[in-house]
């Protein structure tokens, strides 16, 4: 996996995550920086902050509204930046809008040092996962296409993953629903 998380990293160009979202926390399982694709700058734990980060968005996005509301009502919507997501309506506007297997984005919400996309890899039976790109503020102008590039390269990563899928623990009784049902529903806030 690590070898396939390095190669994905120099094709874009940006630092890579592996996460998963297991027992109710986010956890990044690998990930793959170099000089010239330096890491995300941790201004605090990415279970802490699932709501301002790329891969919490990614993972939260695969989950069922108790296993979510499960999730915040442990960690507090805090303020990370002046662009942090602390509604909770928005966000999970922001986490349905687009629909299934889309793109999610932190936009200088986490940290002011970096921009993020994730793309969730969420096998059926197994908890939520999701790889995930980091750049440099500097760097702002290669979000998206590099986003674009990661949504298509990660194809591959999915095929490495369900070849291994013992890499990624399976879901037992008791664990949070973590599969994303075909089409599901937007989940209306009061």
């Amino acid at each position: 996996m690590q070898q396939t998380l390095d190669a994905l990293r120099d094709q874009l160009g940006a630092a890579v995550y592996l996460s998963i979202y297991t027992s109710g926390e986010v956890e990044i399982l690998q990930s793959s920086h170099s000089p010239t694709a330096p890491p995300v700058q941790v201004r605090a734990a990415f279970t802490d902050s699932a709501h301002a980060s790329a891969v919490g968005k990614a993972l939260l996005a695969d989950l069922d509204f108790s296993a979510r509301m499960e999730h915040l009502t442990r960690y507090q919507l805090r303020s990370y930046t002046g662009h942090t997501i602390t509604n909770l309506r928005t966000l999970f506007d922001n986490l349905d809008g687009d629909g299934p297997r889309t793109l999610h984005y932190d936009l200088l919400e986490y940290s002011d040092l970096n921009l993020c996309a994730a793309f969730s890899l969420t096998l059926p039976g197994h908890d939520a996962t999701c790889v995930a790109l980091a750049l440099p503020t500097d760097q702002h102008h290669r979000l998206k296409r590099t986003a674009r590039a990661l949504s298509k390269l990660s194809t591959g990563l999915l095929a490495h993953l369900l070849t291994t899928t013992h890499d990624i623990p399976d879901t037992t009784p008791g664990d949070v629903w973590t599969t994303r049902p075909a089409d599901p529903p937007r989940i209306a806030l009061p």
